[in-house]
């Protein structure tokens, strides 16, 4: 047929350098190992791609020597970096109104302590409670403020929201290092500032009291995305930053990234 048309398929090239970019099928932040440019695709910006920084995370803790046997030796090939969203978040807590009752807390994070993000700004033990209501009270502080880096995955994980919190929590002091490899990014950077206000919900939910009503607001800003590195022990997985565990299970996509990961490899070697 004369008008018939031909299917053409395009490589997807970096804007920055020009060269093929690889990514899984549904990835929207991409890394180019020639040029180091980190890009998002965001659909909901009249700009399709734009720059992003990517920082890959320096190796600072192992798995307890006590599972040294559940893993292969060649460690580096097994270990693969996932990436989270960044801000620099500025809080402001404007009502807070909880049930009379108290309850021990909840631990979590590094440590098996709850976090403070108010710490050095305000103390726990300057709050002054007064009666609202026969079932709760008000904090009758005007505004608390705080000012933290959030982390929020950028993977898929049904614990997006408890994993985002212990990663702040721990506030890990990120030393940059060369990488190639970055993939599995599908939460785009507006689906993350949404998960940042549930990140912030975790932390005083995991207070002492319980939690009824809560009003704030949060400032992200100087979104960039930290890669950080995983290595799978036996049923687990640790993160190599904080050397805190997770189930295999709740990382959803894990096999198909060490899959295509390991194919790229071996096509460039």
């Amino acid at each position: 047929m004369p008008n018939e048309k031909k299917l053409q398929i395009v490589p997807f090239r970096c804007p920055e350098c020009g060269h093929p970019l690889k990514a899984m099928d549904q990835d929207i932040i991409y890394y180019c190992k020639f040029c180091e440019a980190g890009l998002h695709f965001c659909q909901t910006s009249k700009e399709r791609i734009r720059r992003i920084p990517i920082v890959f995370a320096k190796t600072r803790a192992k798995p307890p020597a006590s599972e040294v046997g559940s893993y292969n030796p060649d460690f580096y090939n097994l270990t693969h970096y996932l990436p989270f969203w960044t801000f620099i978040t500025e809080g402001s807590l404007y009502e807070r109104r909880t049930h009379l009752a108290y309850r021990s807390g909840d631990n979590y994070g590094p440590g098996r302590g709850r976090t403070n993000l108010y710490k050095g700004q305000k103390k726990e033990s300057d709050i002054t409670y007064q009666p609202a209501a026969e079932e709760g009270h008000i904090d009758k502080k005007a505004i608390k403020k705080f000012r933290s880096l959030f982390y929020i995955p950028a993977f898929n994980t049904p614990d997006m929201v408890k994993m985002g919190a212990v990663i702040t929590a721990g506030n890990p002091p990120i030393k940059a290092v060369s990488e190639k490899y970055l993939f599995g990014g599908v939460i785009s950077e507006e689906e993350a500032r949404q998960v940042a206000d549930l990140v912030y919900i975790f932390f005083e939910a995991a207070k002492s009291d319980f939690l009824k009503e809560i009003d704030f607001s949060l400032r992200l800003t100087r979104p960039r995305i930290v890669a950080m590195p995983f290595h799978p022990v036996g049923k687990k997985i640790y993160d190599l930053v904080l050397g805190q565990s997770w189930p295999r299970e709740i990382f959803e996509d894990w096999g198909e990234i060490v899959t295509f990961t390991e194919n790229i490899k071996s096509s460039a070697s």
